[in-house]
């Protein structure tokens, strides 16, 4: 009786594991026409093409009436469950990449110009690379 129920205890695991997998949803937000797309890096999100803008930033951090500013590309999505998210950087050489927050302890995979991790639940996100973060992409995951 009771490898019957250690049995039937793992078989609902695997069948409970599975619904969670299925139910796992990305929606990519658009963006309005009159918004240029960034040629800087292309994001995905398990599989599904995020639109990309530019936005400027102060990495200065010295605010004047004429702050000097630079560009990052930006992309906002929804995820339901876990998600895979993958961010080309159009032109460049990888030889490090940081997923921030670093609390919420982010193992990036690099290979090429390509960062790809595993996002389980909402969060903003900074994905750095080669130690910089100037050109830096703004990732906005909601649910």
């Amino acid at each position: 009786m009771r490898k019957i129920c250690r049995i039937s205890g793992v078989v609902m695991a695997l069948m409970l594991g599975f619904c969670a997998a299925a139910l796992a949803e990305a929606k990519p937000y658009p963006l309005p026409e009159e918004i240029a797309r960034s040629t800087a890096c292309e994001v995905t999100v398990d599989g599904l093409i995020v639109p990309v803008m530019d936005t400027a930033v102060n990495l200065t951090r010295i605010w004047t009436s004429r702050p000097v500013t630079t560009t990052s590309p930006v992309a906002r999505f929804e995820i339901t469950g876990t998600t895979l998210v993958t961010v080309r950087f159009v032109g460049q050489s990888i030889q490090t990449a940081v997923v921030r927050p670093l609390a919420l302890g982010f193992v990036p995979t690099v290979a090429d110009d390509t960062v790809s991790f595993t996002l389980t639940k909402p969060a903003a996100l900074t994905v750095e690379i080669n130690g910089g973060q100037a050109g830096a992409a703004h990732l906005f995951a909601d649910a």
